[in-house]
């Protein structure tokens, strides 16, 4: 008979960010959550939903994304997954890079080139 044992992300340790935001190391990296290549929605949407909700059932407080990843896709997946968010969570974003398909990217070198809504993660913030 085999027995599961579940673990909480705390169980790996903290470290601080920025020396005072104080987060648990095992985080979530949200890229995988889009569709192939990290291109669009996933093939179940339901399923990334589960995931994101069952990483942070399990104790994970830090979600890495960017607006790259979909391009957009995962910070909705999140906010749609997570919000109202717990007060304990940090979501963190990176920008950079412009996707212009699943198989290339543009580093994005001023400013002007990240012309259209300033705030291009607006929908994961609600």
């Amino acid at each position: 008979m085999s027995y599961a044992v579940i673990l909480s992300a705390a169980a790996a340790g903290t470290f601080t960010i920025g020396g005072d935001l104080t987060v648990n190391r095992m985080g979530y990296g949200a890229m995988r959550i889009t569709g192939p290549g990290i291109w669009g929605p996933p093939s179940d949407k339901k399923a990334a939903l589960a995931t994101l909700r069952k990483a942070v059932d399990l104790g994970v407080n830090l979600i890495d994304t960017a607006d790259s990843y979909g391009p957009g896709t995962s910070e909705q997946l999140i906010a749609e997954a997570l919000y109202p968010y717990p007060t304990d969570l940090v979501i963190a974003t990176k920008g950079g890079w412009k996707r212009l398909s699943s198989c290339f990217a543009k580093r994005l070198l001023s400013i002007p080139d990240m012309q259209g809504d300033p705030l291009q993660c607006k929908d994961s913030r609600k």
